[in-house]
C-alpha cells in the first residue's frame, strides 16, 4: 500500500500538476466552476484511483486496511476479557476498557473524527503560531494518553514478561507516529509549505506505516498472550442444526446408502 501511496502522489505532484497547469491555460478549459472542477479531478484524479490509495483520505484502502486492523485487535481484547472474566480476574474490566478503545479507534480512523477538531476552533493564522501544535486535538490526545498509561502501569506490571513489552513498544510506537507524524504536519501546513509536495508524502508514510505496523505487532502479542495462557476459541455448532445438516445432506442419497442391510448387519455382528 506504501508503494500504490508513493506511485499515485507522484503523478498527483510531479505529472499531472504540470497537465492541469497546462490544461488550463487552454482556450478551451471551462469557465463554469462545476466544469472546471470536474476537468481537475480527472486529470488530478483519475477514475479515483489517487485518493483510492491515499494514506491520509478516508475513503481509501490504506484507511480501510487499518480499520480492519483496530477491528481485529478489538475483538481478540474482548476474547481475552471473556475469558479473563470466566475465571474471576480482577483485571477483566481493564481488557474491556482497552477493546473498547479500538473499537473508538477504529471508528476514529474511518472519520477522521479528531481530523475534524480544528477546523472550527481557531482561525487560519492562529494555527500557525502554534506550530507544531497546529491541529488543536493534539494536546488533549497527549494528556488523555498520559491520563491512560498512568491508569494502565499496574495492569501491565501484571502482564508476562515478554508481553508487557511488546505491548508497551506496540503502544509507544502507535501513539509516537500519531502524534508525531500529525505534529510533523502542522509544522509543514503552519510555513505554508502544502500538502503538493514530496515532503508532505514522506511525513504521511511514516505516520501511517508507523501506526499500521504498531498495530500488527500489538496483535502478535495478543496472540501469543493468548496462546502462552492456554486461552482457545471452541466453535460449537448445535444439535438441532447438526441434525438439520444430516437430513439434508442424506436428501438424494440412494437407500442403500442410508442404512446398512440386515444381512450386511448380522455379518457384522457374527464376525
Amino acid at each position: 500500500m506504501v508503494s500504490l501511496y508513493v506511485a499515485t502522489q507522484y503523478y498527483r505532484i510531479r505529472v499531472a500538476a504540470p497537465r492541469l497547469q497546462a490544461a488550463m491555460r487552454q482556450p478551451d478549459w471551462p469557465t463554469d466552476a462545476a466544469a472546471a472542477h470536474a476537468k481537475t479531478e480527472q486529470i488530478i484524479n483519475p477514475r479515483r484511483i489517487v485518493s483510492f490509495c491515499d494514506l491520509d483520505a478516508e475513503a481509501s484502502l490504506p484507511t480501510a486496511w487499518s480499520m480492519l486492523q483496530l477491528f481485529l485487535a478489538a475483538g481478540i481484547l474482548a476474547l481475552i476479557a471473556r475469558q479473563r472474566k470466566a475465571i474471576g480476574d480482577q483485571w477483566w474490566v481493564l481488557w474491556t476498557v482497552l477493546s473498547v478503545g479500538f473499537v473508538v479507534l477504529a471508528l476514529d480512523e474511518g472519520g477522521s473524527l479528531h481530523g475534524s477538531l480544528y477546523l472550527a476552533s481557531t482561525s487560519e493564522e492562529a494555527r500557525r503560531e502554534r506550530g507544531i501544535f497546529y491541529f488543536s486535538w493534539i494536546i488533549p490526545a497527549m494528556i488523555g494518553t498520559a491520563v491512560v498509561g498512568l491508569a494502565y502501569l499496574q495492569f501491565l506490571w501484571m502482564l508476562p514478561h515478554c508481553t508487557r513489552w511488546l505491548i508497551l513498544l506496540a503502544g509507544v510506537g502507535y501513539v509516537g507516529s500519531a502524534l508525531g507524524g500529525e505534529m510533523a504536519q502542522g509544522w509543514w501546513l503552519a510555513h505554508s509549505m502544502g500538502r503538493d509536495r514530496m515532503g508532505w508524502v514522506a511525513i504521511t508514510i511514516v505516520e501511517e506505516a508507523g501506526e499500521m505496523l504498531s498495530i500488527v505487532l500489538f496483535i502478535h502479542t495478543l496472540l501469543c498472550h493468548m496462546r502462552d495462557q492456554r486461552i482457545a476459541v471452541l466453535l460449537t455448532v448445535p444439535a438441532d442444526a447438526q441434525a438439520s445438516t444430516d437430513v439434508s445432506e442424506s436428501v438424494g442419497k440412494p437407500a442403500s446408502m442410508l442404512a446398512p442391510s440386515p444381512a450386511g448387519s448380522l455379518r457384522h455382528t457374527s464376525g
